[in-house]
């Protein structure tokens, strides 16, 4: 049996359901793994189980509170059980990230070592191009790229989420070649565990929704409201905003309904949804999926709305291009784009364009190549074809 050591320093049990909790539960249940997730020990974890006899939570407990020293402790056990551990599996890139997989090449070369690089578009762009002027930010910025050069060069497996951040890796990265270790490995849907039934698009209800956190800054909700507010007739149509509300954007809704008194009608605040089969019911009646964000790493709201056969109006982040197969299935659009996006919805409400078509392909496209079961299954096939040890 291949035994996996995942660190994640603050697990909580909202992770259970995204893939830092759905890998190993699918390399366990379906490949075999035997998988030990290492966290730090919280309040929000103390209670945590897995389901599975081959998954272990080993809550261990910090060195240090603060932000810039908390991953010591994480360091320090990954040193005291260096010999014991036969494959890592990592998230994000940053300088934590380069100490875990200096000191344990150090004490156990033939370690395996999978990062998952959780990239955005933002996030890449300050790899390359950083905004600064000091010398400060300079010596950080150059200590911060010799530190991803290492992870590029040590690790065995790299992943990305997208196919555009992996068009802009691939197939070197500052003179590192990336093209026998990096690999697309895109977000999906929990198909083995979540059992229902996709309605047809005749079953649906002429329902608009969104889902994210409501007012944020990453979310851009001011965006659709901007939008809908220029609409002059809704039909029969509806709009449902879920997830919860910044404090500061209660205040624009007051303002907003004072503005627009018919539109409270049409526009529905449904607040926060936590579980989730509530929230697949929600995306189950709805014909259109509608994201604003100004950024995303990947956006699995798109995948899971599209597993649902939403017609997706997006900006362009994250996945979006990819779970509408470029714009096929779906209308990208800019962000803050407000007047494309109103001319869009528009159309929609007064089927000036027909959606019906499309919802049965991007649940056929999404089921293909946005499900758990086939994403893992080619994790567990990458990981097999670079195995270099054979207590992993």
């Amino acid at each position: 049996m291949r035994k996996l050591t995942l660190v994640f320093e603050k697990l909580e049990n909202i992770h259970l359901i995204k893939e830092v909790g759905i890998i190993p539960y699918y390399l366990s249940e379906y490949h075999g793994y035997e998988v030990e997730i290492v966290c730090y020990a919280y309040s929000k974890n103390r209670e945590m189980r897995f389901k599975s006899d081959n998954i272990k939570i080993i809550r261990i407990n910090r060195f240090f509170d603060s932000q810039r020293f908390y991953w010591l402790g994480m360091l320090y056990y990954l040193v005291k059980h260096a010999n014991k551990i036969g494959g890592l599996m990592l998230y994000f890139l940053d300088g934590r990230i380069f100490w875990y997989m200096f000191f344990l090449k150090l004490l156990n070369p033939k370690c395996f070592f999978y990062i998952k690089l959780d990239l955005d578009r933002i996030r890449f762009g300050s790899l390359n191009h950083p905004d600064i002027t000091d010398l400060r930010s300079k010596l950080n910025h150059k200590k911060l790229n010799f530190q991803i050069r290492y992870i590029f060069k040590k690790a065995n497996l790299l992943s990305v989420e997208t196919k555009e951040i992996y068009g802009r890796l691939f197939p070197e990265w500052k003179g590192v070649d990336l093209r026998e270790k990096l690999i697309l490995l895109p977000s999906g849907f929990d198909d083995k565990r979540t059992k229902v039934r996709v309605k047809s698009f005749k079953e649906k209800e002429n329902i608009i929704l969104t889902i994210g956190r409501l007012g944020s800054k990453q979310k851009n909700t001011e965006m659709l409201m901007s939008a809908l507010e220029e609409i002059e007739d809704f039909k029969d149509w509806k709009v449902y905003l879920i997830g919860p509300i910044e404090n500061r954007f209660k205040t624009y809704i007051k303002d907003y309904f004072e503005r627009n008194p018919l539109l409270q009608n049409k526009i529905v605040f449904l607040g926060a949804i936590y579980k989730r089969d509530v929230l697949f019911e929600w995306l189950n009646r709805s014909k259109v999926f509608c994201l604003t964000s100004s950024w995303e790493s990947f956006g699995n709201v798109l995948n899971e709305a599209g597993f649902f056969g939403n017609y997706i109006v997006s900006t362009n982040v994250g996945a979006a291009l990819d779970i509408t197969d470029n714009g096929k299935l779906g209308e990208i659009i800019e962000v803050n784009d407000v007047s494309s996006l109103k001319e869009i919805l528009e159309k929609i409400i007064k089927r000036g364009k027909d959606i019906s078509e499309y919802s049965r392909e991007i649940h056929k496209f999404c089921k293909e190549n946005f499900v758990w079961s086939k994403i893992v299954d080619k994790l567990d096939k990458e990981i097999k074809s670079r195995q270099s040890i054979q207590n992993f």
